[in-house]
């Protein structure tokens, strides 16, 4: 009878653990999805950024942030900070198709794009305090104000500190320790 008992415990023991194996193996190949988090950053990221005072004077009620490019980092954006605010105002994501139209932003995102002549939109977007992200390799260096990147499997960013000094952006010093000054 205890021989019995002793089995019954042992094959529970391994059934639960199993079952505990299976679940936790699920939870952990769950897909990262580089998208959610680049735009948890890109909202997390504000809180750090001071705008220029010219970016003020066109105060429209909406922190209106433009992508250009990936549709579906579009949808993502908008899901993730649907009911947030940013820079205490409500979200308003527009869909950017032509680089004209960067300045009605006060920050815009290009997702996997290059765009043809990164300088005279850096120049414009200067001149009308947009801040300027990306995620395409080497638009850091050719500057954009922050530019995301993976190294070891992980999304950094970097900080392009000449072209935000361009911009008159401030940008906290605890942002820039967390990231890659370039």
């Amino acid at each position: 009878m205890k021989l019995r008992r002793k089995y019954l415990r042992l094959f529970r023991i391994i059934a639960y653990s199993g079952l505990f194996l299976c679940l936790f193996s699920r939870v952990v190949s769950a897909q990262y999805d580089e998208d959610i988090i680049k735009a948890v950053y890109i909202e997390r990221i504000t809180r750090f950024v001071e705008w220029p005072h010219n970016q003020i004077s066109r105060d429209t009620g909406c922190f209106v942030i433009g992508i250009y490019g990936d549709n579906e980092f579009f949808n993502t954006l908008k899901k993730v900070l649907e009911n947030k605010t940013v820079k205490d105002k409500q979200p308003d994501i527009v869909q950017i198709t032509a680089t004209g139209q960067i300045a009605s932003c006060d920050l815009c995102y290009f997702s996997g794009i290059v765009p043809d002549d990164v300088e005279s939109i850096m120049s414009q977007a200067n001149q009308n305090g947009v801040l300027v992200m990306s995620g395409a390799e080497d638009l850091g260096a050719n500057g954009t104000h922050i530019n995301f990147f993976l190294e070891d499997n992980k999304l950094k960013f970097e900080i392009n500190k000449s072209s935000l000094d361009s911009g008159r952006f401030k940008v906290s010093s605890m942002l820039l320790k967390i990231s890659k000054i370039i």
